[in-house]
């Protein structure tokens, strides 16, 4: 569906279109209250979506022996638990539209198999205004009650799991319009032509056909069968089957659809319509059909609008896969409504919508929504954020990548909420902007994170999934997707974008060295002060450095509030001249500079080895010189000190293992900064010095040497236990230097050769 203006949405509201829907019973609603989802944090929300997830999944007698506990325990569940019980295959509808006294007359048959040993009750939707004639099954009529927006049928006898029924519903009435317009009788043109049209998103296919109207729930096939006044038009779904002249004024359309349908995708749209049509040509090269159906007095906007339709065609094929109703048509027809409606092979267009985005967003809906199709309507942006994604790649491939770049950045969304839609109470909180636009970005995003390639592969592997083709598909179902495809771990990206609110906002600061000829060091200070949830977006971050002529790509991965980064940079141009945090916005973001402040910057400390000398540093930039650096917590490894004034960290240690410590630095204005910090030290084989292996250094070592250099004795095991002076060499040097260790307080016994 196309978002509406807020303009257009004001002005349905005033006419009473849009008015709220009160949330039904149904098995894709929250069974906690709408305030406990909101008040959620990122992480548990996504684990309360994981637990609901998986109750869907479970095996089906364990699922329905907990709905006839439910059932059991609050009757408003009733409609959960019966219609758990059961998977529809397939519809016939048949109706009489009666134009004067805007009455539809008909019937739909319902083939269905249970899902549940001993199935006697079954439930249908249909709206309490509609009037039930009676319900047939096998020739005779079976005992039904319409009670609210229900009608329980009981079943001539009960039905195993797997068994098959059908049901044949007689019934008449006004359809009531809900929603964005469910069944709406209007006119068109001057002077005015009647029209009859649907949109039954989300959940209004109830109010002008009986069905079980939930997206999870797919017929293999319909016939949708309409008796209309002979001077009109009506289309449809699928392929066009027959029109027959009744000869009394009337004549009866019938359409078929082969391909799995869900219930609110089911169309019908009936008046004067002129039509024309195009052919696309499919990558095997068979030819399809692209059909209009246009009101007259839009006959010439249309001709020159909607022929493009077919370039799109081509394009999203070669981007998502053939187009997926190849075996059938794709087709427009126009109605009275301020928006687009993506109605499976037949989308619905508003009489104004010339717009190449809205043709390409509605098209892009027969891969996204109606082939593959959103499990429930708290995961609406699988159908509409994809949408919405793909106006920017069908501008992408017909211009240039900043093309794309710059209409994305036309859908920036910085509002509240998140894109897993909490409230599904009504149309007006299911179809937020926020879904669309923001669901347009988590897939902008994401292309960035897994790399443009893998960002296609996960596509065409999302179209050729057996699980989800001609299915439904959930969030997390589509994550361990990318993750598949990808080999990354998106859990905290999905948590965030999805499951969080708002987007990072970005402070970011740097300073710069020059520590050779054309080499830089950059130090950067980036962190993220928003103050809702998540309060940290993990991500990559694009870092680019300016050096007067060209741009330096560096990726920095932030998972903290705030961290710091050491960026080298080798430039023959000179010296950085500015610095951009995600200059070619690939994350939804804010981003402002600052004043570079006083930071300890962690930087893993190198591993040293037990024994042999350690050298390394922790650093302190910006703020007021002088520093000093003292440990707050932890300790060092025996041996290894760290300088008060310099933070360098060198001895020679005679502990080995992971130590953690914290360091504090001071500047001079008294600005303080810590860090913890862990240094690892790998166990020695020898002692310095030990040239005898006692595990100690005393002047047995001493005599053990000069046996071993003047007498022929044995040889120190290994031998550099016995090179104490580290020139890579057993002489008598080191008899020496282990004599002034051991008496006058000379140096300790190296470790390897350090001398050169």
């Amino acid at each position: 569906m196309y978002k509406l203006t807020s303009l257009a949405l004001a002005v349905i509201m005033v006419l009473g279109i849009g008015h709220q829907v009160a949330a039904e019973s149904g098995h894709d609603h929250n069974s906690g209250t709408i305030n406990d989802l909101r008040q959620m944090t990122p992480e548990k929300l996504r684990s309360y979506i994981q637990e609901n997830h998986d109750m869907c999944r479970i095996g089906k007698a364990e699922r329905l022996e907990r709905a006839r506990q439910l059932q059991l325990e609050e009757s408003q569940k009733n409609a959960d638990v019966t219609q758990w019980q059961f998977d529809v295959n397939y519809y016939e509808i048949y109706f009489d539209i009666n134009f004067t006294t805007e009455i539809i007359d008909g019937y739909v048959t319902m083939q269905a198999t249970s899902l549940f040993d001993g199935l006697t009750q079954v439930q249908i939707d249909l709206y309490w205004d509609m009037t039930v004639d009676s319900v047939i099954q096998n020739g005779s009529q079976v005992t039904n009650s319409h009670v609210g927006n229900l009608i329980t049928v009981t079943l001539d006898q009960p039905y195993d799991s797997g068994s098959v029924f059908t049901l044949t519903t007689y019934y008449n009435g006004h359809p009531t319009e809900g929603g964005f317009q469910a069944f709406e009788f209007g006119t068109h043109g001057n002077p005015p032509v009647k029209m009859a049209t649907t949109l039954s998103e989300p959940y209004f296919a109830r109010t002008w056909w009986p069905c079980k109207d939930y997206p999870d729930d797919k017929a293999d096939s319909v016939d949708i069968i309409i008796r209309h006044p002979d001077n009109f038009v009506c289309s449809s779904n699928g392929t066009l089957q027959s029109i027959v002249d009744n000869l009394d004024g009337t004549k009866t359309t019938h359409w078929q659809e082969k391909y799995p349908i869900t219930t609110y995708l089911v169309s019908i749209c009936v008046t004067n319509y002129m039509t024309f049509s195009n052919w696309y040509v499919a990558m095997n090269g068979d030819s399809m059909p692209v059909d209009y159906w246009v009101y007259p007095e839009n006959w010439s906007s249309a001709n020159s609008s909607y022929p493009i339709t077919v370039d799109m065609i081509e394009a999203y094929a070669q981007k998502f896969g053939e187009y997926p109703f190849i075996g059938e048509k794709y087709g427009m027809s126009q109605f009275d409504w301020g928006g687009s409606m993506e109605h499976q092979t037949n989308t619905s267009m508003s009489s104004s919508a010339y717009y190449q985005s809205i043709i390409a967003h509605e098209l892009s809906h027969q891969w996204y929504g109606d082939m593959i199709t959103c499990e429930n309507w708290h995961e609406i942006w699988m159908n509409e954020g994809f949408a919405s994604y793909s106006e920017a790649v069908w501008f992408e491939s017909q211009g240039t990548f900043q093309d794309y770049i710059n209409y994305m950045n036309g859908m920036r969304y910085t509002g509240g909420g998140t894109i897993w839609v909490t409230d599904t109470t009504s149309v007006w909180s299911i179809f937020n902007s926020r879904v669309y636009d923001k669901g347009a970005w988590v897939l902008h995003m994401l292309r960035h994170v897994v790399g443009d390639q893998t960002f296609w592969d996960i596509l065409a592997a999302y179209y050729d999934d057996p699980r989800y083709k001609w299915g439904n598909i959930t969030t997390l179902e589509f994550r361990d997707i990318c993750e598949d495809i990808s080999g990354k771990d998106l859990h905290e990206f999905f948590d965030d974008w999805i499951w969080g609110e708002y987007y990072p906002q970005f402070r970011y600061s740097y300073i710069y060295e020059q520590y050779g000829p054309d080499d830089y060091i950059i130090y950067l200070h980036l962190r993220q002060t928003q103050t809702s949830n998540p309060q940290v977006f993990d991500m990559p971050v694009d870092i680019d450095i300016y050096d007067g002529s060209n741009y330096h790509l560096t990726v920095v991965d932030m998972d903290e509030r705030e961290e710091d980064y050491i960026i080298y940079m080798n430039d023959a141009a000179g010296a950085p001249w500015s610095l951009y945090v995600d200059r070619n916005d690939w994350i939804l973001k804010s981003s402002t500079s600052e004043s570079y402040g006083f930071h300890l910057i962690y930087d893993p400390l190198d591993d040293g080895t037990q024994y042999a000398s350690y050298t390394d540093s922790v650093i302190a930039k910006g703020g007021t010189e002088p520093y000093s650096f003292s440990i707050v917590a932890g300790n060092l490894p025996a041996g290894i000190t760290l300088g008060a004034t310099d933070g360098m960290l060198t001895g020679t240690p005679t502990e080995n293992g992971l130590f953690t410590f914290t360091v504090e630095a001071v500047d001079n204005t008294s600005n303080t900064k810590q860090v913890e910090y862990t240094l690892t030290i790998a166990e020695s084989t020898y002692i310095p010095g030990d040239a005898d292996g006692s595990g100690s250094v005393d002047i047995d070592d001493v005599v053990y040497l000069i046996n071993y250099i003047f007498s022929g004795g044995p040889a120190p095991t290994p031998i550099d236990a016995g090179d104490a002076d580290g020139s890579c060499n057993v002489d008598i040097d080191d008899a020496v230097y282990l004599i002034m260790y051991i008496f006058s307080g000379g140096p300790a016994p190296q470790s390897g050769c350090v001398s050169g």
